[in-house]
C-alpha cells in the first residue's frame, strides 16, 4: 500500500486512550470546516478518518487517506486537513463492507493527490 495512508511521523496522535480518541473531533479543510471524525483506524500500520460530512440528510461520511492530515490540536479537538472543503465534499460516500478492499482504498485516497502519479 502506498504511504497516503499513514500519518506523518510528527502527527501520531499521542495523549490518547485509545483510537477512538479523535472521534468526534472537528475536521478543519484548507478552507473551513468540512465535519466531524466518525471514526479513526491505526489498524495493521494503515491510518485513515472517516469524516462525517453535512448535517442530517445531506451529511455523508467520506474516507481521508492519513497523509492529508496536517495537524492535530488535542486541546481544542481539531484536524487540519490538507485537502479542500469542495475536495471532500465531492468525495463518494465511504462503503465500510469494502474497507479490506486495498484496491478500493487506494482509488479513493487517490482523490487528494493532485498532480501525483497514481502509481507508485
Amino acid at each position: 500500500m502506498s504511504d497516503m495512508f499513514f500519518f506523518h511521523a510528527t502527527l501520531e496522535p499521542s495523549g490518547l486512550d485509545d483510537d477512538d480518541g479523535l472521534a468526534g473531533f472537528h475536521v478543519e479543510a484548507r478552507d473551513g470546516e468540512v465535519g466531524t471524525i466518525a471514526d479513526i483506524r491505526l489498524e495493521n500500520g494503515e491510518h485513515y478518518i472517516v469524516l462525517h460530512t453535512g448535517k442530517w440528510i445531506l451529511s455523508k461520511n467520506v474516507l481521508l487517506p492519513g497523509d492529508v492530515v496536517e495537524r492535530i490540536d488535542l486541546e481544542g479537538r481539531r484536524v487540519y486537513v490538507s485537502a479542500s472543503k469542495a475536495e471532500i465534499t465531492a468525495a463518494p460516500e465511504f462503503d465500510e463492507r469494502r474497507i479490506h478492499d486495498r484496491e478500493y482504498l487506494e482509488t479513493l485516497g487517490w482523490r487528494y493527490r493532485v498532480g501525483q502519479p497514481e502509481t507508485a
